[in-house]
């Protein structure tokens, strides 16, 4: 996903079918806060598609996806903004570890 949102902001967020790219609020949203990362904090962030629930809870990345599903489930659930800073802790050390364990 990564390498389709340079993509798409290449093309004026436009898809390869030349259509709106869907969730277009999101998708700035997601790029923008991206880019910052990589500015500001020199964090190599990259999105990549992994299994959902997936069985094999020893593989860093299906860790990675259990714990981003638990923060999505506790922002869904909790006041927008509320623990703020310590999502953003917390998702700043899962990034880290994983971007440690290959």
């Amino acid at each position: 996903m990564t390498k389709w949102i340079e993509a798409w902001r290449q093309n004026n967020w436009r898809s390869s079918k030349k259509t709106a790219v869907s969730h277009l609020g999101y998708i700035k949203y997601v790029d923008e806060a991206m880019r910052r990362l990589r500015h500001d904090l020199g964090v190599d962030v990259r999105i990549q598609w992994v299994k959902a629930h997936s069985s094999e809870m020893s593989q860093p990345r299906a860790l990675g996806n259990k714990e981003a599903d638990l923060l999505a489930e506790k922002g869904r659930n909790t006041q927008a903004g509320a623990n703020h800073k310590g999502i953003v802790a917390k998702t700043i050390h899962a990034v880290n570890t994983l971007s440690h364990s290959g």
